[in-house]
């Protein structure tokens, strides 16, 4: 870990994970060619965009997906498949909810991706894990895929 002396106080600092993602600012001379091309409708906004905008039918699109998945993803996992979802949705890794849960690594692994059982000539059955079963939802539902129909419409 490197280890950064602060110079006005000389106390040792030993830099935390939030310091790697704040954001550098720094003063760059430009002509006023370049700020005037960001005055008005060519907005710094706009141009940082790349022509994205804000879409409040997209925004319920999205937010009525998510209802319409969360709900039929509780109904069709495991009781343990939803504890797993729930506490990686909070930030939380795979060996932090195995501590939690009081098992392997692995085998959140395993609730996750599922497992792989070798048959005869080598034709791989997957079982378990909820991705799997998510991605069935998502090709099956009706709902969900009239609202990804009208999402993809929009964009």
């Amino acid at each position: 870990m490197a280890r950064f002396i602060n110079k006005k106080t000389t106390k040792l600092d030993i830099p935390t994970r939030s310091d790697f993602y704040q954001y550098l600012i720094c003063e760059v001379i430009c002509g006023d060619d370049v700020l005037s091309s960001f005055d008005s409708e060519e907005s710094m906004a706009k141009r940082l965009s790349a022509g994205l905008s804000y879409n409040e039918n997209l925004l319920e699109l999205q937010d009525k997906l998510y209802e319409i998945f969360w709900r039929e993803a509780e109904q069709i996992s495991t009781s343990r498949q939803w504890r797993v979802l729930t506490l990686l949705c909070e930030g939380f890794t795979q060996q932090e909810i195995a501590k939690q849960l009081k098992c392997n690594q692995s085998s959140i692994t395993k609730t996750i991706h599922g497992s792989v059982l070798y048959k005869a000539n080598n034709v791989k059955y997957y079982y378990g894990g909820f991705i799997k079963k998510f991605q069935k939802l998502i090709k099956q539902n009706e709902q969900i895929q009239s609202v990804l129909k009208e999402i993809n419409e929009i964009v």
